[in-house]
């Protein structure tokens, strides 16, 4: 495996800066259309509601204040809401909001703003989470130090792990064209050590309290077998036969801010990452690791 605790996988046009454009978009609300996708949306509400009922649990708080980071995809939108807590969905653009806003009235907020440049002081919301992002931003630590920013207490952080030769090497080179090949539009992607994102989140204040690992086959074999019965057999079967949580992607993360660590200096500003005020931008970005 690379020593490399970030690797991008794939190669081809890829907007770093503002990814969160797609992902709000209609084609990309496409790939998770029919039963197939929305059985892996189902898995990933799944997770995201464990990491809530560990929340409730060990802090007994119900309603919380929440920014969904890069949210105009409206994946985790109904479920925030209808679990009763006040929700503000963040875009890079006020088209991220196009199709989240008609399907959700009660939204309480969309707020267009940089990732890297929240319009919220320090402590504004009790959770702070983005899902469907970190796989596709290079600058990813000021990422995860600005959600840690207007956190008061919680991150969920979502990332695709690093897999070795599935990911690197002339192998993952192959498996990305088959990807390519099967699902027509598929963005280039980086994939994380754990152990990374795990550090880079204590540098700001947090401490990782539960994993939560959803997948054991790649997400676009599922979506080629276009069966959810099979799939869900399948990520059964392989999880009798010992496939634990550290073989599988994505991986939902939940740290919580506490006494124990506390944050570096700078840690938890994107300026001094940047040494400037404004927002990254693709050619600004600094090297990854």
């Amino acid at each position: 495996m690379s020593s490399s605790p970030v690797h991008l996988v794939g190669t081809g046009t890829h907007d770093t800066a503002t990814p969160d454009v797609h992902t709000a978009s209609a084609p990309y609300a496409q790939r998770f259309a029919g039963p197939t996708g929305e059985w892996m949306l189902e898995r990933q509400a799944s997770g995201v509601r464990d990491l809530l009922e560990h929340i409730a649990v060990s802090s007994s708080t119900t309603r919380l204040r929440v920014l969904d980071m890069g949210g105009g995809h409206g994946q985790l939108t109904r479920l925030l809401l209808d679990a009763g807590h006040e929700v503000v969905v963040q875009g890079s653009h006020e088209s991220c909001f196009q199709l989240l806003r008609p399907e959700h009235p009660d939204l309480d907020s969309c707020v267009a703003s940089s990732l890297w440049r929240l319009p919220f002081a320090a402590g504004t919301f009790d959770l702070v989470i983005g899902v469907r992002l970190l796989a596709h931003v290079r600058a990813w630590k000021a990422l995860l130090a600005e959600m840690s920013r207007v956190s008061r207490r919680w991150v969920v952080v979502e990332f695709a792990r690093t897999h070795g030769l599935l990911d690197i090497g002339p192998l993952g080179r192959t498996i990305f064209r088959l990807k390519q090949r099967l699902e027509r539009t598929p963005r280039p992607f980086y994939t994380y050590s754990e152990k990374a994102v795990s550090s880079a989140l204590e540098e700001c204040g947090l401490q990782v309290t539960r994993v939560h690992a959803q997948f054991m086959v790649p997400m676009f074999m599922h979506r080629t077998l276009r069966s959810p019965s099979i799939s869900s057999g399948l990520e059964s079967s392989l999880a009798r036969l010992g496939a634990g949580t550290k073989l599988r992607s994505p991986v939902l993360l939940l740290a919580e801010r506490g006494a124990v660590v506390a944050p570096k200096s700078g840690a938890a500003s994107p300026a001094a990452v940047y040494g400037s005020a404004e927002a990254p931008s693709e050619s600004a970005v600094p090297a990854l690791g």
